[in-house]
């Protein structure tokens, strides 16, 4: 069964609201022995992308 179908300019909206929202979180490297190597405080990206391509 497919979902219910959007306006392209519900869309748009949501997208802008997405890309205006600011994601600061944290990063966490760590070696192959589990230890913190590097923690890197900044915009989420990854996050933004996954909401913008869900169906």
């Amino acid at each position: 069964m497919r979902p219910p179908a959007r306006s392209s300019g519900a869309l748009v909206d949501e997208i802008r609201d997405i890309a205006n929202t600011p994601m600061v979180g944290q990063t966490t490297k760590a070696d192959k022995d589990g230890n913190f190597v590097e923690v890197t405080t900044g915009e989420m990206i990854d996050d933004w992308r996954q909401q913008v391509d869900a169906p």
